[in-house]
């Protein structure tokens, strides 16, 4: 979880969340790629 949570933590400081639309957007992509990923 903790792991997680700093790889979310990199995104969010590589990708400005400024507007809904992209904080939409962003939780969407983190989505799909935890879901790619077989969960241990």
């Amino acid at each position: 979880m903790t792991r997680n949570v700093g790889l979310a933590d990199k995104q969010r400081k590589r990708i400005p969340v400024s507007t809904p639309i992209q904080f939409v957007t962003y939780l969407m992509a983190v989505t799909a790629i935890m879901a790619q990923r077989p969960l241990q």
